[in-house]
């Protein structure tokens, strides 16, 4: 007589429970690597948008500003008020908040900074007085951390005095090309 194809109940209960044990030890470092996966991608739109507010100022011949909050929203204007509450008429881009990863941290430095301005050439706006300063008289920015709860990763930010943005991992050994110089 033929034996009928197919698995029995204990190879299928065998199967499942070393599925599920797999999938146990599997899903911590996932849960890591999406957390790991959302900080670079806030990182790498941060970045993004600091280099089109640079390219923008150029293009123009004027001022533009790159603005963020707390929520990962960024902005990129050109036209900004000099007075202290930020006002932007005319938006080049924007990253709205419910675009923005959640639970990814900033942390710029200065602390207080939430801005940086541009000039026609391409270089952070300077005041009168050669102190670092944007037109509203908020502090210069000059770079951001971006890390995660439940990442291992921190990225960085960095936007030196003429104009220019990277990222790079503060973590990694000053010889790895992705290091912070």
């Amino acid at each position: 007589m033929k034996s009928a194809g197919g698995f029995t109940l204990l190879e299928l209960a065998v199967t499942i429970v070393i599925l599920g044990i797999l999938s146990s030890i599997a899903l911590p470092a996932f849960t890591g690597m999406l957390a790991d996966m959302r900080v670079r991608s806030t990182a790498e739109s941060f970045n993004l948008g600091l280099q089109l507010a640079r390219s923008e100022a150029i293009r123009r011949n004027s001022r533009v500003s790159f603005r963020f909050t707390s929520s990962g929203e960024w902005t990129v204007c050109s036209s900004v008020s000099t007075t202290v509450n930020f006002a932007c008429p005319d938006v080049i881009q924007i990253r709205r908040s419910d675009e923005a990863s959640k639970n990814v941290v900033l942390s710029p430095t200065p602390s207080a900074s939430t801005m940086t301005t541009f000039t026609a050439l391409g270089r952070q706006y300077t005041d009168a007085s050669a102190s670092v300063k944007n037109p509203d008289g908020t502090v210069e920015m000059t770079r951001i951390e971006f890390s995660a709860t439940g990442g291992s990763k921190t990225y960085r930010v960095a936007i030196s005095s003429s104009g220019k943005s990277s990222l790079c991992q503060p973590s990694l050994p000053a010889g790895n090309v992705k290091a912070c110089l």
